[in-house]
């Protein structure tokens, strides 16, 4: 009987690890348009993708269902410690903002960059990012394009701000300057080194602006 126990501790152990490393996320759509959400769908595991590898870890595998119009992705990572940093990523709440550099006080200071204050915009004034080319550098680019509302606000504040700088936000971190000269419909993020930066950041803000992502047993 000791020699029994002995083999048979080590599959019930391996076993328990194997279903620590799995967990299921339910995507929930703010978007009814069913190829959007397919599309918001590989972006999530897209995004799942480029996590682990944040994280230093594998993706052991993957896997989606959809039933009824519910959409579970299922992922199992190689190291099941960083599984509680991956829900966390996932579930915290998305936010991007435009503020205004300013020589004064501001509402945020960025090391090496200054101060900035809010201008007002809100993430729901955003529709859309798309990667693509740049075909007056030839380097990456992304387009964001906003709604009809977010698009009044945005022309407002380049308006109000004139040749000053305006920073983006994503989740409190400055990743572009852009200086309000004129009006446009959308705003390009340019000199992004590689396609492949640029597409994950757009995986980032759409998956940020229209999905939530919650733990499923």
């Amino acid at each position: 009987m000791r020699r029994i126990a002995l083999l048979l501790a080590p599959v019930i152990v391996c076993t328990a690890c194997t279903l620590a490393q799995r967990q299921s996320y339910r995507l929930t759509f703010d978007l009814q348009n069913a190829p959007i959400q397919e599309e918001l769908t590989a972006a999530s595991l897209r995004l799942i993708d480029q996590q682990a590898q944040t994280l230093k870890t594998n993706l052991n595998d993957k896997s989606v269902e959809t039933a009824s119009g519910s959409v579970v992705i299922s992922v199992s990572l190689a190291d099941s410690k960083q599984m509680p940093a991956m829900t966390a990523f996932l579930t915290s709440p998305f936010s991007i903002r435009m503020m205004t550099k300013t020589t004064g006080k501001g509402d945020v200071t960025v090391e090496g960059q200054g101060n900035f204050t809010d201008t007002g915009f809100k993430q729901e004034d955003l529709f859309w990012a798309e990667a693509g080319e740049d075909q007056t550098t030839g380097k990456a680019a992304v387009r964001l394009l906003f709604t009809t509302e977010g698009r009044d606000r945005f022309q407002k504040i380049v308006l109000a701000n004139r040749g000053k700088t305006i920073g983006l936000f994503v989740q409190d971190r400055l990743v572009s300057t852009l200086v309000a000269d004129q009006l446009e419909d959308d705003v390009v993020i340019r000199g992004i080194p590689t396609i492949a930066v640029a597409s994950a950041f757009t995986d980032r803000i759409n998956t940020g602006l229209h999905v939530t992502f919650t733990p499923a047993s």
